[in-house]
């Protein structure tokens, strides 16, 4: 699946080796000028937690339970019951906490 960003994204920097929120300029230099120096952040169990602060809890019927997101779970492959793909990264994640929601996740503030 291509990497699809939109502000506020997060992705890893390989120059500086960090975590970086993207800009609506960030990714359009980026298209432009074909930079290969970001690469997406996998999602897993531990950058939900590390990153976005998120811990998962296992239901009875094994989805996550966020509980800092009111009614927003994911299963345990983490695939959302609006769609037929699963999550691979944290950038994914944002956009569809984003188009379900109306509301930005962010980095968590501690990292």
């Amino acid at each position: 699946m291509e990497m699809r960003l939109t502000a506020g994204n997060y992705v890893y920097e390989q120059n500086s080796a960090k975590n970086v929120k993207l800009s609506a300029h960030d990714i359009a230099y980026i298209e432009e000028h074909k930079c290969e120096n970001f690469s997406p952040i996998p999602l897993t169990d531990k950058s939900l937690l590390k990153l976005l602060g998120i811990k998962c809890i296992y239901t009875y019927d094994d989805h996550y339970y966020i509980h800092e997101l009111s009614g927003f779970t994911l299963d345990r492959s983490f695939q959302h019951e609006s769609m037929d793909y699963t999550l691979e990264h944290v950038h994914q994640l944002q956009n569809l906490y984003y188009a379900l929601k109306g509301e930005e996740l962010t980095l968590n503030k501690t990292t």
